[in-house]
């Protein structure tokens, strides 16, 4: 009990005594772009950001980088995993706008802010050198969002699968944790058509026409459980007076179901072949995007990592997080049986959206949230015992 109290301590004066480095270092992270697969700017400062502390960080295939600590033998080991790029393209200016405590940005909570604190995690490593009964591997990743389909991830767990016992990954916000993933297939349909004039061909098929006949017939599908569906991105034509020859989507299903997602794709397949029947039409389809669902992994140890971390916030910050299903970095692990939680620890919102903002104000107690966290769940010899 006595080392308990005595870490608890050292997590507390670390946070206090590091929070204004914290907040500048979040300040200049947050304006430094990253769409998925061109996250080298962000990847460059998180190294030069750990090397002046002496933190050795290895840079894989993906670009992920990784900073192990005392790896023990196989299975002996927790990943902490947060990923460094951003749902937005380089073209959008990320520049912090602060209007009292509330910073916004885009990017700034999903995920930059996780990002942080994973630098910050390594930096009370280095420094405090705890014991704990299991290895740490921290890893900021690329390829999170969007059609970055979690490739980083997947090459984190093709080299590590044999060696972590469970993952925790820094994401969102501290309202949450996700116990549960939501699997996806994403599409890219184009129509296309001989197109023509818009008066001299009149009753040509219009392959704009034909993509939202396409869309509503998609939109009737009568969805099971935890399933939904979307048209993302439509684009199409060539002038107002032209029958367009060509028009495009960009289509996802999503649900905690892998058996609902298989229904999903027939559905799709039928709805595609009774399209093609119009007169002149071609379609092209192919997907873009899977995300797996879970399979296999130990609830039972899923849900003692989840009490875990919802103690370890509830203590500090009074809050208790709810239990949600999302699509995070945790999908890889959860799809080949091994346990895995997402948590956030800044209080925020806004997610995916040009007005994101986070609560600096509770900056040191995510910073004492997520080491708590991670010390209490490597500090156990099994996640399960």
């Amino acid at each position: 009990m006595g080392h308990m109290v005595q870490q608890e301590s050292k997590i507390k004066q670390f946070a206090r005594k590091n929070n204004a480095f914290l907040q500048k270092t979040l300040e200049e992270l947050s304006q430094i772009p990253a769409p998925s697969h061109r996250e080298e700017k962000r990847r460059e400062y998180c190294q030069r950001w750990l090397e002046q502390f002496g933190i050795v960080s290895q840079s894989d295939e993906k670009g992920n980088l990784v900073i192990p600590y005392r790896l023990k033998e196989e299975k002996q080991n927790l990943l902490f995993i947060a990923h460094m790029d951003l749902v937005f393209e380089d073209t959008v200016p990320l520049q912090i706008k602060k209007e009292g405590t509330i910073w916004n940005c885009p990017g700034i909570g999903d995920n930059t802010a996780n990002v942080v604190l994973m630098l910050f995690l390594a930096k009370f490593l280095k420094e405090q050198e705890p014991d704990l009964e299991q290895g740490i591997l921290l890893a900021i990743d690329t390829c999170e969002e969007g059609l970055g389909n979690l490739e980083g991830c997947s090459a984190l767990m093709q080299r590590y699968a044999d060696k972590v016992s469970g993952v925790i990954a820094f994401d969102l916000y501290r309202d949450q944790i996700y116990t549960e993933c939501i699997g996806s297939v994403r599409y890219k349909i184009a129509v296309c058509t001989p197109g023509g004039h818009s008066f001299a061909d009149f009753g040509e098929t219009n392959a704009v026409w034909v993509l939202a006949k396409l869309i509503e017939r998609l939109y009737r599908y009568r969805t099971q459980g935890c399933t939904t569906y979307n048209a993302g991105v439509i684009q199409g034509g060539t002038s107002v007076n032209t029958i367009a020859p060509k028009a495009e989507m960009l289509f996802e299903y999503r649900s905690d179901s892998a058996e609902e997602l298989k229904k999903c794709k027939m559905y799709l397949e039928e709805c595609l072949k009774e399209i093609q029947k119009i007169k002149d039409v071609t379609i092209e389809c192919k997907i873009v995007g899977e995300r797996p669902c879970m399979q296999n992994a130990d609830q039972t140890k899923i849900e003692m990592l989840s009490e875990i971390c919802r103690e370890e916030i509830r203590k500090i910050s009074g809050i208790c997080p709810k239990k949600g299903k999302a699509s995070t970095d945790c999908n890889i692990p959860l799809s080949i049986g091994i346990p895995a939680v997402c948590a956030g620890f800044f209080r925020g919102g806004g997610a995916h959206t040009m007005e994101e903002w986070i609560d600096i104000s509770t900056s040191e107690i995510a910073l004492e949230m997520a080491l708590s966290v991670s010390c209490a769940l490597a500090g156990r010899k099994k996640i399960d015992k």
